[in-house]
């Protein structure tokens, strides 16, 4: 295969790029589920269990079919586990999609900026802010590798549309299997080929659209019979047995998703609450209007035969949004960001198409427009990435921490207010009892995490969050600091051996001020039996609270 010079450059334009922005993340520890998925290729079932069942390998029980990123685990844990080795190889894979960016947007974007189209786009998908949970999170690898092979999946089609060929065809076929049991994003591509059909070939005649798309579809539907056989989940995603519809909550998921485009981190938390407070029904409103008004659009031009190729770009967009429209974005961070991941590449195509446009007509403009976009984009990656590698930090620190903890001397071992997200990245909402379980070579410890979860910031990861630990003769009260509103999770629940409720508690967000807790029967001294202990995270350590602490 000879690579041709601009291809070429434009995989050295991609590492470069890459190397640039997350090179400081390279060495970055395991964060939250990273454990669990540690644990469960150390010590869990045989690989070939996960292509019959879910990730655990439990078969009809529900859960997530993902056999591929079982298999991108079980690579790294042969080659030795280390997280410089996992970010590398997720790194290398960010890469290949950027590589795919361009190589598609020269096959789209047709005329005499078709190489410039191919580094553009390759640049603004590089640069995007919100791309750094998919990229650097190890437990979000499905997102960049089934983002690849859906691309090559469509590179593939794209090229047989263009010129025929057989092998392009078979390798469209196999690259879009591999994506769907990547991660059931794929199962949208049908859609896309026929936003192609229409919009770049013109193909209105429904035979000839079934000949085009119909061995794709069939193959998609082959996969949701075989998900449905192996986990026991036709249309449902992650615990949900079903698809639950509701248009309201979609419109204004799908929604932030745009918002989360333009801008990020808190200036996206201000504006959807600003939003929000105004109307709770503002952004769905916004989102359904603009989404007939485009709708209607495209029919208009596909009507009159203009040009279409942006019209594909918005629907790509549309397409892979409306399919995560179910999962929301977190209210207090930019946790979830990871859902926009595939959709940003159409962002991309279609930025690149008005900007070619643009310089076409207003040079000067467009690249004092070009400027200002690289530059913001470029500083809100550093700041985010940087959160990042403060995560990890914060992780390592609990991590070694819980090597050290005696589980031996206790019947039970609580954890409560375990860090979830340090600025929206990852901390250790998930993975405390694997990683303990881990670290000690999967000695089985009765270890349990009462999920309430502390949410840190720059300016509280490591500072005293508590202001009050009282242990009172009806429960644990824990009441923070100036009474920030920094603890997450239900506002009340009640297990078998105790109950929790968070106090001051803001549903719209949801957040609170104080945990209240009680354990059954009045076990709150129970530890001064040495019976159960309780453990919480504070001043950037794993803190443990004695029967005689009444108060600070």
């Amino acid at each position: 295969i000879i690579i041709m010079k601009p291809t070429l450059w434009l995989i050295l334009w991609a590492t470069t790029l890459n190397a640039m922005l997350y090179s400081g993340n390279a060495r970055d520890f395991f964060v939250s589920d990273d454990f669990d998925w540690l644990h469960l290729t150390k010590f869990g079932d045989p690989l070939w269990q996960a292509f019959v069942g879910n990730y655990y390998g439990h078969h009809g029980v529900g859960g997530a079919f993902r056999p591929l990123v079982n298999v991108f685990f079980e690579l790294g844990h042969l080659l030795g586990s280390s997280p410089l080795l996992f970010h590398g190889m997720q790194f290398a894979l960010h890469t290949l999609v950027v590589v795919m960016v361009g190589l598609l947007a020269r096959q789209l974007i047709e005329g005499k900026f078709q190489n410039h189209a191919m580094f553009v786009s390759a640049l603004i998908f590089s640069l995007m802010p919100f791309h750094s949970e998919a990229v650097i999170w190890i437990s979000a690898i499905g997102d960049p590798l089934a983002t690849l092979l859906f691309l090559v999946s469509l590179y593939c089609y794209v090229g047989w549309r263009q010129r025929g060929g057989a092998l392009l065809f078979f390798m469209s076929l196999a690259a879009l299997g591999g994506s769907l049991i990547t991660k059931e994003i794929a199962i949208v591509f049908p859609l896309v080929a026929i936003a192609y059909e229409l919009c770049i070939v013109r193909n209105y005649k429904l035979l000839a659209l079934a000949r085009a798309i119909g061995i794709h579809v069939v193959m998609v539907a082959g996969y949701l019979l075989y998900r449905n056989w192996a986990i026991g989940v036709l249309a449902g995603y992650y615990a949900q047995s079903n698809l639950q519809i509701n248009v309201v909550t979609y419109a204004h998921n799908f929604g932030v998703y745009l918002i989360t485009f333009f801008v990020s981190d808190k200036t996206r938390l201000w504006l959807v609450e600003t939003l929000n407070a105004i109307s709770p029904y503002l952004i769905t409103g916004i989102t359904i209007t603009l989404l007939v008004v485009l709708l209607i659009a495209g029919i208009m031009m596909l009507v009159k035969k203009a040009s279409s190729r942006s019209i594909f770009f918005v629907s790509f967009i549309a397409i892979n949004l409306a399919l995560v429209s179910p999962l929301a974005m977190s209210s207090l961070s930019d946790e979830g960001e990871r859902y926009v991941y595939i959709a940003s590449v159409g962002l991309a195509w279609l930025i690149t198409t008005g900007g070619i446009a643009l310089w076409q007509r207003q040079k000067i403009v467009t690249s004092l427009l070009a400027i200002a976009l690289i530059g913001y984009w470029g500083t809100i990656s550093v700041i985010k990435n940087a959160y990042w590698s403060d995560a990890s930090n914060v992780s390592h620190a609990l991590y070694e921490q819980l090597r050290d903890i005696p589980f031996e001397r206790y019947k039970k071992v609580y954890f409560v207010g375990i860090p979830e997200t340090f600025e929206g990245a990852q901390v250790m909402r998930n993975g405390v009892p694997q990683a303990i379980a881990y670290a000690s070579n999967n000695r089985i410890h009765n270890v349990e995490r009462i999920p309430v979860y502390q949410v840190l910031d720059a300016t509280r990861a490591f500072d005293d969050l508590y202001g009050v630990r009282d242990v009172r003769e009806r429960g644990i009260h824990f009441v923070t600091r100036n009474n920030a509103f920094s603890v997450t999770g239900d506002a009340a629940k009640q297990f078998g051996e105790y109950k929790f409720e968070l106090w001051n508690y803001l549903y719209t967000k949801p957040i609170a001020d104080t945990i209240h807790l009680e354990f059954s029967g009045g076990r709150e001294y129970d530890w001064a039996r040495g019976e159960i202990a309780l453990y919480y995270f504070d001043n950037g350590r794993i803190a443990q609270i004695v029967n005689e602490q009444i108060s600070k």
